[in-house]
């Protein structure tokens, strides 16, 4: 499992392009998570969406 997020706002928004563009492929491997603040104000997961607004984002090999 691996977390990541750019060193800015743009840089992780160009990381959310990036997984949006090879979603379909990237899904055959893997399990795509984005980082997320909710109502109380803890960062939590919930599944990739290709118009979500993300803090930053969780990939993890699917199992075979």
């Amino acid at each position: 499992m691996v977390f990541f997020k750019g060193s800015t706002d743009g840089r992780t928004r160009l990381y959310r392009r990036a997984i949006s563009i090879n979603l379909e492929e990237l899904s055959e491997t893997f399990t795509i998570f984005g980082a997320v603040r909710n109502e109380s104000g803890n960062i939590t997961t919930v599944p990739f969406k290709t118009d979500g607004e993300f803090l930053g984002f969780i990939i993890k090999r699917k199992e075979l």
